[in-house]
């Protein structure tokens, strides 16, 4: 085998596991791959490349420390999407590339996917909390 045919191997291997890696997100990490993608512009395996950070659950993502859950995108730089628990929007950073900011009005119909997913399943963690705090102890 040549260097060539090794590097090519290779790289076809890592798509192949990034493509199994995609298929296996659930709907909160696929509405964020959908919108990252959709707003970066980079193709899914490369920013699904990046997710080994990423919580698999909205719980998980607000409760990170630091105020309103923020996730870096995959573009290589500094965008950044955030979503308010207090008001249920989702805005892009003002330092994010110019790119981003380009998509960011074309990504419509991922962003509000993506706001609509987080807005619902807010409101069911927090209506699954209260009925917890309202059961009596045993």
């Amino acid at each position: 085998m040549n260097a060539h045919t090794i590097v090519d191997t290779l790289l076809e291997d890592r798509d192949e596991y990034l493509r199994s890696v995609i298929a296996g997100l659930n709907q909160f990490q696929k509405l964020l791959l959908d919108l990252d993608v959709a707003v970066t512009g980079v193709p899914p395996e490369r920013a699904v490349s990046q997710y080994h950070h990423l919580p698999d659950s909205l719980l998980k993502w607000i409760e990170q420390p630091g105020g309103n859950p923020l996730m870096y995108l995959s573009d290589g730089g500094y965008s950044r999407i955030v979503w308010s628990t207090d008001t249920g929007n989702l805005w892009l950073t003002s330092n994010s590339s110019s790119t981003a900011k380009a998509n960011w009005e074309k990504a419509l119909p991922q962003r509000e996917a993506f706001q609509n997913y987080c807005n619902a399943e807010y409101k069911r963690l927090l209506d699954e909390y209260r009925q917890t705090k309202q059961q009596p102890a045993p």
